[in-house]
């Protein structure tokens, strides 16, 4: 790639304002950086591997395990046709791209699974359990693989882009803490959750918009939101990026439309004859859990503080659809609140013709505004805005603190909700520190006046893009 062609404005027809292009002297070229990737993809990988037969958390791991058992034996669309035992809600409530993911572990897991493996549907309640037999590990393993290569071709990837602008040495070293941050490693490889599948796609397409690339944003940026709803926190971002870069060429929306819609297309076509089912996993996200908060510490923490997590008893849990002040649902407030952020980032980024100053500050604050401001957030919710503030990286004093404050509340909030399995020294030492009041107030409480004052700081963070360097 010439260097020169990389930073044009909104149109392609030159450098972007304040961005000239990059010293190809200072950064040299593409093929001296691919060797460093390499390397940050194979530490991922290899501290990783260490966790994969730890069982995760036994509720989503036994769910994951259910649904890809559900797929291999009655075809994609089948998660969507099933009912829950015991309730009429669909057994999946995920969108359908991961279902792909889930039918391949299925299939593998019939491939590999030793002779005294359970018998179908038997699998998943084994998990649940917690029964320590080689089946059971195979399952678990088999099920932290996607999100641990997704956290690997991330820490990889932010090499590549980062040291395009950034130059190598900062952008290993950012992409190497990426994939060390005990956050993101407890998410995936402990936990066995699957969030680093949608961060690697929405990062991935905001790289994209900041080259131009628009037909490839928009594939991206579809692809994310069909593998996860959450995907849609940037949503302003690839709005302003599609409209700037189309204007009113036709040809052009024709593109961006016509490649969303293909994308959509092909992923749904296995699904058509349960399209009701997709329709509910995002209609129905907002009202599965309608709390105040589950066990993240967003803004609306405050309003209903926990010493500890109660999974098993939301009865402790403040609902988010009844009316409070002024007859106004938390529920509304939280979403008025968000809606405003993204109209003043669009504003600001339209404004700015979507610079590389004004799409790197909208990729710090709006995962934040989406944690910070919205009701019903999970503690795992915060695990794109990881991910998103290292592509977005600028190189001062004060990115390196917020990030590090970022990765750090991130991780204390998962720990909080659930340290690891079992009851060893880890779990007794973390329960014993965070389930308890620090200076008057829970742990909790001081995790989220972090998050507000790194949602602050994120607002006026793009007056400060050109400070001195780190």
């Amino acid at each position: 790639m010439n260097p020169a062609q990389v930073d044009r404005d909104s149109f392609g027809n030159g450098p972007c304002p304040g961005h000239p292009p990059p010293d190809p002297n200072k950064l040299g070229s593409s093929r001296p950086i691919w060797p460093w990737a390499w390397l940050v993809f194979a530490i991922a990988l290899g501290v990783r591997c260490l966790f994969l037969t730890v069982p995760g958390f036994p509720a989503d791991q036994a769910q994951f395990v259910s649904w890809a058992e559900e797929c291999r034996s009655s075809g994609l669309a089948g998660v969507y046709a099933a009912r829950r035992p015991g309730s009429n809600r669909r057994l999946c409530n995920y969108p359908p791209a991961y279902i792909y993911v889930l039918h391949s572990l299925g299939t593998a897991y019939a491939h590999l699974a030793p002779p005294d493996a359970p018998p179908d549907g038997a699998l998943g309640p084994a998990v649940l359990r917690g029964e320590d037999t080689a089946a059971v590990r195979l399952a678990i393993a088999l099920h932290k693989v996607p999100a641990i290569v997704a956290d690997a071709i991330l820490g990889a990837m932010l090499v590549v882009w980062l040291g395009r602008r950034a130059g190598r040495g900062w952008a290993t070293l950012v992409g190497l803490t990426y994939v060390l941050m005990p956050a993101v490693i407890h998410d995936s490889a402990v936990w066995g959750q699957v969030d680093a599948i949608p961060t690697v796609l929405v990062v991935a397409s905001l790289e994209m918009a900041r080259l131009r690339r628009v037909p490839w944003m928009v594939a991206l940026a579809m692809l994310a939101v069909l593998v996860k709803a959450q995907a849609v926190i940037v949503l302003p971002i690839w709005v302003v990026v599609a409209v700037s870069w189309a204007g009113w060429d036709w040809r052009r929306w024709l593109t961006a439309v016509g490649t969303a819609m293909l994308v959509a297309f092909v992923v749904l076509l296995p699904f058509v004859g349960f399209l009701g089912g997709v329709w509910e996993a995002y209609t129905l996200a907002a009202g599965y859990y309608p709390y105040l908060h589950l066990n993240g510490f967003s803004a609306w923490f405050l309003g209903n503080p926990l010493m500890e997590p109660h999974l098993a008893d939301l009865r402790f849990y403040v609902r988010d659809d009844v009316a409070g002040y002024l007859g106004i649902k938390p529920r509304v407030l939280g979403l008025v609140c968000v809606l405003g952020v993204w109209i003043a980032a669009s504003v600001v980024m339209l404004r700015r013709k979507v610079d590389e100053r004004s799409l790197l500050w909208a990729a710090r604050l709006l995962p934040l505004a989406f944690f910070v401001l919205s009701t019903q957030m999970h503690e795992r919710y915060l695990l794109p805005a990881i991910g998103l503030w290292a592509w977005a990286f600028v190189n001062t004093r004060r990115w390196w603190g917020c990030w590090m404050l970022l990765g750090l509340c991130a991780w204390i909030n998962i720990l909080w909700v659930w340290p690891g399995p079992g009851d060893g020294a880890w779990v007794e030492w973390c329960q014993a520190v965070l389930h308890r009041s620090w200076l008057g107030l829970a742990g909790g409480v001081w995790c989220t006046l972090a998050m507000i004052a790194l949602f602050v700081s994120a607002i006026t963070m793009r007056q400060v893009d050109d400070a001195q360097p780190a």
